[in-house]
């Protein structure tokens, strides 16, 4: 089933970002950071996503247009956590950038983008399925 490769997939993920964050923070010679710290959390916020959006339609996760919900907001968990990241590099190292804001507006496009056509999909399922009982 599509949506327990997705939740493995997440844990795994949290699981190597925590231990790069660990890293990280080994080598940072006692400098760190909160965004760096936080990181590994990011994979989990999105499992109950996933898992709500799972349980008020079940049957749209059967369907093959699933996997571009679901990359969508993998993608764009994982622009953020990569904005995160650097943002992390960026104040242990004492300094900043202003180009750092484009992960966040780009992971909240991405996120958008994959809420909104599982609306779609939703609708058009719901609405086949209307078509179809009315036959």
């Amino acid at each position: 089933m599509k949506i327990k490769k997705s939740i493995i997939f997440l844990i795994i993920s949290s699981i190597l970002l925590f231990i790069v964050k660990t890293v990280y923070n080994y080598f940072g010679h006692g400098v760190t950071s909160d965004a760096m710290n936080r990181i590994w959390i990011y994979p989990l916020v999105l499992l109950p996503i996933l898992v709500i959006l799972f349980v008020l339609n079940r049957q749209l996760w059967s369907k093959q247009q699933i996997k571009y919900v679901t990359r969508s907001l993998t993608v764009a968990m994982f622009t953020y956590v990569l904005g995160q990241f650097l943002t992390g590099v960026f104040e242990i190292a004492g300094t900043s950038s202003e180009y750092l804001i484009v992960y966040s507006i780009l992971s909240g496009a991405l996120s958008c983008f994959g809420l909104l056509l599982w609306m779609v999909l939703s609708f058009k399922q719901h609405h086949h399925q209307i078509t179809a009982s009315r036959s």
